[in-house]
């Protein structure tokens, strides 16, 4: 597999295998994605974050990192979460809820999204 594009953070080089996201709209062009691209790293909680360590090679960039830790109302029962909401907003969290299952106070990556040239490594 060939590495098509390369992002330079702070002078720390990442080979990232790209992929490519095809829109709904036919209107919006192909982006390529670099997911969870680690920026900096925590040393002591609650501290100031520092850059990380440098690493040579190939990083994959193809999944999505872990969310921040964010609080959700309780919505396992439908009649009682109506109650204190519309239904756009319940919906909305029940959509939600299982990309915020997995949370960390490690928040320090990124999800960069370039346009694409709209060729596939995997394909």
């Amino acid at each position: 597999m060939s590495v098509s594009h390369w992002i330079n953070i702070t002078s720390y080089f990442l080979f990232c295998p790209q992929i490519i996201l095809e829109l709904n709209s036919g209107r919006l062009e192909p982006v390529e994605a670099f997911l969870g691209v680690r920026y900096a790293e925590v040393v002591v909680r609650f501290g100031a974050a520092v850059v990380g360590p440098r690493w040579s090679g190939t990083r994959l960039a193809d999944s999505m990192p872990p969310v921040c830790p964010q609080w959700l109302p309780d919505i396992s029962n439908r009649t009682a979460a109506l109650l204190q909401m519309p239904n756009t907003r319940y919906y909305l969290l029940k959509r939600l809820a299982p990309l915020l299952a997995n949370q960390t106070e490690d928040c320090l990556h990124l999800n960069i999204y370039v346009p694409g040239s709209g060729e596939s490594l995997y394909s």
